[in-house]
This record gives structure tokens, C-alpha cells and sequence, in this order.
């Protein structure tokens, strides 16, 4: 065998074949060239395989699961995070979905996945850089009836946008009142706020939600980058033409809101009552009272319904707080339904003395919306905040319009009661 330079050949070129079986392949081919041929496609086709089996026993059988449902993320990842769960792939599918960037930007914005992943890629996965760019760009546009002018060019003509903003319509005089109330909102690029008004077509609930957003985040600076699209607009001041014409009439100042005369619970949940508290009222029934109505309402009983708050247009209205924390389910229920009921009470009242009832709708004019702090649900029985739950069923029951929000749900209307 020894005597073929050919063999030698073939064996510095396939050193993971035997020699022996070189040698017998060597002797039923055609010629040399052709085994060399074959070994080669061989070899190429055996590195291929073996790095596949390779990888089979590298990774566990879970990460081969993940793989089909996560089929973008690199092995090493899915390993990795099928680790921190202690091996068990449903919670680390749950967990991967929950804290998909993509998934997230979804429910920030109401847009479907597939057409988030280009500002996602771009963006290197930041999610709220991600959304900057998004509401700076993304346009949602209409179709309208084009005329017989406008049908030669029907990629201009037949779309315009969904939603346009106009400087004295309701939506951007909620938005200024919220801005001069709310000074963290005022650290946040006006424009922003106008493009964020735009890409929700008027919902001024949904842009608050969004700018607050950054604002924990303390990623305020993203509102200003130009490279986004945006430019440097200043918060428009308080200016009397652009301010709400009802609490003009009521001589209510927007921004900035000195603090009213504190109102406090004078007994306990079962018997809710108001009473005016003294700036200098003791620290300890202030910490241990749940109700703090921060305004200038005359002291009521919430225990009686026909009791009605009498509005004082001369003195400045802050929004009110209802805090539930060290209370029970039952007694937070109680107050909660009381409290509310104050709430609109006083907002029907307005309505009464102003006039022109049929031209107000479900959202309250005269009142500020009316923060009720349930607690974030640490002390929950079985990871649910039974305190909350209680309380937006209650709110859903009774027809209260309402936003949720981490640690407490804001009241901002009722929904007419329908005619039997």
C-alpha cells in the first residue's frame, strides 16, 4: 500500500479517515481524482453534521423548545435564560413574552408587532426610544373621495391624516390645563406632546400616560432629540383666551394651585365623615386617616347621599385623594363608594348652578379627577391586590369613568344611567 504516492495524498488531505480504508477505496476507483472528489464532499458534508450534533448536545432539550418559538434569539440567550428559571420552559416563555421589547412597544402604542420591528431594530431594542421615534414617524392617514382634479394623482389626494391638531380645540385645551397643573409634564418637549396627541387622535388620558412614562423613566431628554424628529417647542404659558371657558366663569386658576384648607376623616370607615383640618392638625391622625380631600369643599357627610357640596368659585380646587392603605376590603368598598358619590355630587351641583345641562357629557367640568391610591398589592393574597379589584368593580359597577395607573386609579367622570 505503501507504494501509491496517491494514498499518501489522500491521507494528508483526510486525516480523520483510517488509512486501511483509504487504501480499499483507493482500489475500486476510477481514478484517483474521483475519490478525491468524493472525500471532499464527504468531509464537507461530515463538519456540517457533526457541528449539528455538536450543538444537539451542547444545549438542553428546552432550549431547542424555546428555539421554535423565539426563532430569532441566539442559543446562548435561551440557555441562559432557561438557567435563571431553574430549567422550567413554561416560565421562561412566559417570562421572555412578558419582557419582549417588541411585545411591550405593542401595548404602548396599539400597533400590531410586524410593523414595530424596523424601529425596534433601529432603535438597538430601546423600548422608549423606540416609541420616540415611532410617534415622530409614524403617521396614521384616512382615506377620502378624491375629486375628478384630484383623481390623476390619487397617491396624494385620496389620504390625509387620521388626526390634525388644532390649537383651540377641546383636546389641546385639556392638554395645556394638565401641563399647568402637573409641573413634572412641563420638564417634557411641547412638540412631543403635540405628535403624541396626533398619533392617539385626541386621547388626552393616553398622551398623559405616555409622557408620564418618560418622565419615571427619566428619559425626558428623548422628547427633545432632534435626530427623532423633533424641535424644541417651549410649554405654551397660561394665557386666558386658551383656558378652559367653564372654570374662567368659575374664576378658577389653572397653574400654579396654592393648597386649599386640608379635610381629614373625623371617624372611621364604617361612619365616613369630613371634617376641616387645620394645617397644624395632628401627624398621627393625618398618617392614619385613609380619606385626604385636598380642596376647599365645605365639610360633608359622605355617609348621607342628599347631602350636596356647595361650590366656592372664589377659592382654588385641588384634586381630590382617597388613600385606602390599612383598610380593609370591606371598609375600603364603603368609603370608596361614598367618596365618589361626594365626588359627582359636587360636579352635578356645578352643573345646576352654571346652567345648560345638555351641554355637558360623562367627564367632569368642575371637578378634578379623583385619585384613589389602592396600593400597589404587596400585602395581596396570592399575588392579587384584592383592595384594587374590589374597587374597580365597584367604579365599573356604578358607572364611574376611571384610569388605571400604578398604586391608584384616577376618577374622571360617570357614564349616564340608562332609562329602564
Amino acid at each position: 500500500m505503501t507504494d501509491f504516492p496517491e494514498l499518501e495524498v489522500l491521507v494528508d488531505a483526510f486525516p480523520q479517515y483510517p488509512r486501511s480504508e483509504l487504501a480499499e477505496r483507493l482500489l475500486c476507483a476510477s481514478s484517483p481524482e474521483v475519490l478525491f472528489n468524493e472525500l471532499a464532499i464527504e468531509a464537507a458534508s461530515g463538519i456540517e453534521v457533526n457541528e449539528n450534533v455538536k450543538e444537539s448536545k451542547k444545549f438542553d432539550a428546552g432550549v431547542d423548545r424555546l428555539k421554535e418559538l423565539f426563532s430569532t434569539a441566539n442559543r446562548d440567550v435561551l440557555a441562559a435564560a432557561l438557567n435563571e428559571n431553574n430549567g422550567c420552559v413554561d416560565k421562561t416563555i412566559e417570562n421572555m413574552l412578558e419582557n419582549d421589547p417588541i411585545q411591550k412597544l405593542s401595548k404602548l402604542s396599539g400597533l400590531e408587532e410586524a410593523e414595530l420591528s424596523s424601529y425596534m431594530a433601529r432603535n438597538q431594542n430601546d423600548v422608549l426610544r423606540a416609541l420616540a421615534d415611532l410617534i415622530a414617524h409614524y403617521k396614521k392617514r384616512k382615506k377620502v373621495r378624491a375629486s375628478r382634479v384630484q383623481a390623476r394623482n390619487v397617491a396624494t389626494a385620496a389620504y390625509e391624516d387620521a388626526y390634525k391638531v388644532h390649537e383651540n380645540s377641546t383636546e389641546v385645551l385639556q392638554l395645556k390645563e394638565c401641563i399647568w397643573a402637573e409641573q413634572a409634564l412641563q420638564e417634557v418637549n411641547y412638540d412631543f406632546l403635540l405628535k403624541l396627541l396626533v398619533f392617539f387622535q385626541g386621547n388626552v388620558p393616553r398622551v398623559l400616560d405616555v409622557a408620564r412614562l418618560f418622565i419615571e423613566a427619566r428619559r425626558q431628554n428623548l422628547t427633545y432629540d432632534h435626530r427623532l424628529g423633533y424641535q424644541f417647542i417651549e410649554v405654551p404659558g397660561f394665557s386666558q383666551p386658551s383656558a378652559s371657558v367653564l372654570r374662567l366663569k368659575h374664576a378658577l386658576l389653572i397653574s400654579p394651585r396654592p393648597l386649599g384648607p386640608k379635610l381629614g376623616v373625623a371617624s372611621g370607615p364604617s361612619e365616613v365623615s369630613l371634617r376641616s383640618i387645620t394645617p397644624t392638625y395632628n401627624v398621627a391622625i393625618r398618617e392614619k386617616s385613609p380619606l385626604l380631600l385636598i380642596g376647599c369643599l365645605k365639610p360633608i357627610t359622605l355617609a348621607q347621599p342628599n347631602t350636596r357640596p356647595i361650590l366656592q368659585a372664589a377659592m382654588h380646587t385641588q384634586a381630590s385623594r382617597l388613600d385606602l392603605h390599612g383598610y380593609t376590603v370591606a371598609q375600603a368598598t364603603a368609603a370608596t363608594k361614598e367618596a365618589v358619590a361626594a365626588w359627582w355630587a359636587e360636579e352635578k351641583e356645578s352643573r345646576t348652578i352654571e346652567g345648560h345641562m345638555e351641554r355637558y357629557g360623562s367627564r367632569a367640568e368642575f371637578v378634578d379627577p379623583l385619585q384613589i391610591i389602592t396600593g400597589r398589592g404587596i400585602h395581596s393574597a396570592g399575588g392579587s391586590p384584592r383592595i384594587r379589584q374590589s374597587v374597580i368593580r365597584l367604579l365599573n359597577l356604578e358607572g364611574y369613568l376611571f384610569n388605571e395607573e400604578v398604586g391608584r386609579v384616577d376618577v374622571f367622570g360617570r357614564r349616564p344611567k340608562k332609562n329602564k
